[in-house]
């Protein structure tokens, strides 16, 4: 069963974050809608930038990922600041 979020969790579908502590069938509700609806990702971006996110994660190989080149498009201080989380 899902639990309330120990922290602010961003969803592309609404390009805004869920609070920490949110009802989990909230979370179950959005979740099903990131799998059908459009992606705002540079909506996205913008609002965690806007809220202060430092730190962009790739989880998946880095040379695999268009994240990178995707970022730079928003914002080059952000691409500079996206990682990996795998080899």
């Amino acid at each position: 069963s899902l639990k309330p979020p120990r922290c602010a969790v961003y969803f592309n579908a609404m390009g805004e974050a869920l609070p920490q502590g949110a009802e989990p069938a909230l979370i179950a509700e959005l979740l099903s809608s990131q799998l059908t609806s459009t992606v705002l990702w540079e909506q996205t971006v913008r609002t965690m930038l806007r809220e202060g996110v430092e730190e962009f994660v790739v989880c998946g190989p880095a040379t695999s990922s268009h994240l990178p080149d995707a970022m730079a498009k928003i914002s080059t201080d952000a691409a500079r600041r996206t990682s990996s989380c795998c080899a």
